[in-house]
């Protein structure tokens, strides 16, 4: 049985943009929290009342460790199918080694509509 993303972290080390990101997602049915950095997220996906389905990571440098490292880590514990992970960068080759770690979707921009069609199609265990 699959279920769809409900349930949204949004990392980013500007706090303006995940929070604007955060509430478009969340006038979209979505409910968002926010991290600023690597080791914040998986602080947070690590408590046991732990309901994030979707992990968005704005940028390439997050605090305290970066995009490419956080989704190393997460990848190791937690698969495609638990969680799924997006990263909306500028940068194409961070983009291209983010897939490659594990991410479900790498974005070049920050195109909320791209960003919502995607979640849509989203399955999870």
């Amino acid at each position: 049985m699959s279920k769809e993303v409900e349930n949204i972290l949004v990392v980013a080390p500007d706090c303006k943009e995940s929070l604007n990101l955060s509430s478009r997602l969340r006038t979209q049915g979505y409910q968002c929290r926010q991290a600023a950095g690597g080791f914040q997220t998986l602080s947070m996906l690590e408590e046991d009342n732990c309901e994030i389905d979707c992990i968005i990571f704005i940028g390439d440098s997050l605090e305290e460790m970066g995009t490419q490292e956080a989704i190393g880590h997460i990848r190791s514990r937690w698969e495609a199918e638990e969680i799924c992970i997006f990263h909306l960068s500028e940068n194409k080759a961070h983009i291209f080694d983010s897939i490659s770690l594990g991410a479900n979707h790498a974005l070049s921009g920050e195109n909320f509509n791209d960003v919502v069609t995607r979640l849509k199609s989203v399955k999870l265990k």
